[in-house]
């Protein structure tokens, strides 16, 4: 078959869907003794060269606040008072064909030691540069946002590059108590800081839009001094921090001023939050592809010698092709200057590897996915929290959830969408939808998912979900009830709790009985039906696990204490139907809870489009391609190489499409069959394969 991208009158006017492979090397250097004494612009730009990469991201200002150019509003780095590094770096970049994007930093060691009125400081009046290398100056104060954006000036007028891309752009604490932060809110709202977590104030919750904002009008300072000098250049921030929108200030006005979300993911993100952050990336960017960022040192670039084996590097950059993104390779440079050659020859190998699939990526092919995660910003902080001190504030467990569901989802082989507010309008195109105990919603979130589920959708809802909305009003009963055929009255003030299966359907609940129910290790909800069908009821144990004077078993804590509160509850609403349960098996890590998970998530889909014999460690995405669909299949295992999987079946439904030919994107001869309207297709699997279905 023919290759269907790279063809005359494709839309390859900028960099960002010309360039799948990118580089980046970390220039973090302080002003130490022999620092970048030996470094050679032209052996750099050969390193970038040698590995198949058309793009490089080059350093200009470090997260110290040094300049590696002659800036005349920052601070110089040493070098930068003998040299122009990044000019000249830039310069034998582009001669070797490479297109070029300025990196600087938000951050500021240097910078806070000279103003240190400009730093970010906690509740108790220390700032981050007290307690480690980092400093962060404050994003809300004027004469850093003046001085940010005159260097940001600096390196878009004098050097050719194709954009502009700025690292640690946020608020590095729960709560800045700054003196700009402090007058600023003051200014605004009429009110102090909040110095203590209630997510059900609604002026607590006014703040984190007030800083949300701050954010973003700190972002759209720097996109419009780059883009009045000039205005085809791509603007973009550091995107990884979205997955703890709380803490960084980092939500959907942030990626409304990213031309494309770009993210860094080292050792605090796993397989399964990696897969999570592909597919939130993919629906929420403004422009594909987004970009996937990885280290080259094993776990963070603090193992500076180590690195991570091909085989890990392999898989991340299949899976952001996959999930129609970029993808791209962090080094970090030695302090003199140098960096070991002897990688870059070897990590061109990569480039031989995706070389085939290429010629086949279209950012504008549709992924066919059935299933949704609905990922929500103002619910990533849980009411848990409510009273702890300001500064002892998380709001990545929502994040954290998404990345058991992508673990379950892949055991069941069905692949999904992370969606956001961003996209309620593409609802419909999903068969079940995924709220994984949403605490706050919006109203127009509220009706999107009411209109949906009536017009013949499925929702799988679990915990809190609707418990609030998202300004901080805290509800009498869940937002979704009419939809989920429950009442909320209350919480249970004993754990475990057990989802007792009745007769309506036990099927579902496998080997599990009312006299041996599955057991969620967290306190369930209480709630009472109105509508629809009560699959399981709550059964209690006898006293918490805390209660060292009265309980049944020294070790345990079994199921004594029936009850008829509903455990889980499936309503028809309109054409379509609901499924709510009290806990959260989704975020838990005994196998026969993830699998009750998914068993509901089944039950609401029916026969999926895509059925395999392929162990859990085989991942997929299907796309609509103008008249060919493309099958990728991802080896995703936790070893490497991994370990060959042989003789897999994949089915597909292609409905009454007829089907000329199945071809792969390596060339392979493809062993296929139609049976009605499955395609069936058999195959061997190493790490990668793209089939294409004419």
């Amino acid at each position: 078959m023919k290759a269907i991208m790279q063809k005359e009158g494709y839309p390859l006017k900028n960099w960002i869907k010309r360039d799948f492979f990118r580089t980046l090397v970390d220039q973090h250097i302080a002003n130490v003794e022999g620092a970048f004494e030996q470094f050679d612009p032209e052996v750099y730009a050969d390193n970038m060269k040698k590995t198949g990469a058309t793009a490089s991201y080059v350093a200009a200002a470090s997260c110290l606040g040094l300049c590696n150019f002659p800036t005349n509003v920052g601070i110089r780095h040493n070098i930068a008072k003998k040299r122009d590094i990044f000019g000249e770096t830039v310069k034998a970049c582009r001669a070797r064909g490479l297109d070029v994007i300025g990196y600087m930093n938000s951050w500021g060691t240097y910078v806070c030691e000279a103003h240190p009125d400009w730093n970010v400081i906690d509740s108790n009046g220390v700032s981050k540069r007290d307690l480690e290398r980092f400093g962060n100056p404050c994003i809300n104060n004027e004469e850093f946002r003046t001085y940010i954006n005159g260097i940001a000036a600096e390196i878009v007028k004098n050097y050719d590059i194709q954009g502009l891309w700025i690292d640690m752009t946020g608020i590095w604490m729960p709560v800045c108590f700054c003196e700009s932060c402090k007058q600023k809110y003051r200014a605004k709202t009429g009110r102090e800081l909040p110095t203590v977590v209630d997510l059900n104030d609604p002026a607590f919750m006014e703040y984190f839009k007030f800083k949300r904002e701050c954010v973003a009008e700190y972002q759209r300072r720097i996109r419009k001094t780059a883009l009045d000098i000039k205005p085809n250049i791509t603007v973009s921030f550091q995107s990884a921090l979205i997955k703890n929108p709380f803490f960084y200030g980092q939500g959907a006005e942030f990626c409304a001023e990213c031309d494309y979300l770009s993210g860094d993911f080292h050792a605090d993100l796993g397989l399964y939050d990696g897969n999570v952050i592909a597919r939130l990336y993919q629906k929420l960017t403004n422009t594909l592809p987004y970009e996937y960022m990885i280290g080259r040192c094993a776990g963070t670039l603090e193992y500076h010698t180590m690195h991570k084996p091909f085989g890990e590097i392999e898989m991340t950059a299949f899976s952001a092709l996959m999930n129609q993104g970029a993808f791209m390779l962090i080094d970090a440079i030695d302090p003199a200057g140098t960096l070991n050659a002897d990688y870059y020859e070897k990590i061109a190998l990569l480039s031989e590897k995706l070389a085939p699939y290429m010629p086949y990526i279209n950012y504008e092919d549709k992924a066919l996915r059935e299933v949704a995660v609905y990922f929500n910003f103002e619910a990533c902080a849980e009411h848990e929290q409510n009273g702890l001190p300001i500064d002892k504030m998380k709001s990545r467990t929502l994040f954290k959830r998404c990345g058991k569901i992508d673990k379950a989802l892949g055991r069941a082989h069905l692949d999904y969408d992370v969606i956001t507010k961003k996209n309620l309008a593409e609802l419909g195109n999903y068969k079940v939808l995924i709220l994984s105990s949403l605490e706050a919603l919006s109203q127009k979130e509220v009706d999107a998912i009411r209109e949906y589920v009536k017009n013949g959708g499925a929702v799988y809802a679990s915990g809190y979900t609707s418990i609030r909305d998202d300004e901080g009003h805290y509800k009498d009963n869940f937002m979704l009830s009419d939809v989920f055929g429950v009442d909320y009255a209350g919480v249970f003030d004993i754990d475990p709790g057990y989802l007792a299966p009745t007769n309506e359907n036990p099927a579902l609940f496998g080997r599990y009985t009312a006299k041996y129910p599955h057991m969620l290790k967290e306190k369930l909800i209480k709630a009472t039906a109105h509508a629809g069908k009560t699959l399981a009821t709550v059964t209690l144990p006898l006293s918490c696990p805390e209660n060292r004077i009265t309980f049944a078993a020294a070790i345990s804590d079994p199921p004594m204490q029936k009850t008829d509160f509903v455990a889980v509850q499936e309503n028809t609403f309109g054409k379509g139907r609901a499924i709510w349960v009290a806990g959260k098996p989704e975020d838990n890590e005994v196998h026969d809870n993830i699998k009750l998970f998914t068993d509901l998530v089944l039950h609401l889909l029916g026969t999926p489009a895509l059925v395999t014999d392929a162990p859990e460690c085989v991942r997929h995405s299907v796309y609509q391609s103008g008249d060919v669909q493309k099958l990728y299949l991802l080896n995703q295992q936790l070893i490497y190489p991994p370990i060959k999987i042989h003789d897999m079946t994949v089915t597909l439904n292609v409905g009454d499409k007829k089907v000329q030919n199945v071809t792969s994107a390596t060339g392979e001869h493809v062993n296929w069959t139609r049976n009605g309207s499955s395609l069936t297709v058999k195959t061997d699997l190493e790490v990668s394969k793209l089939l294409l279905i004419e």
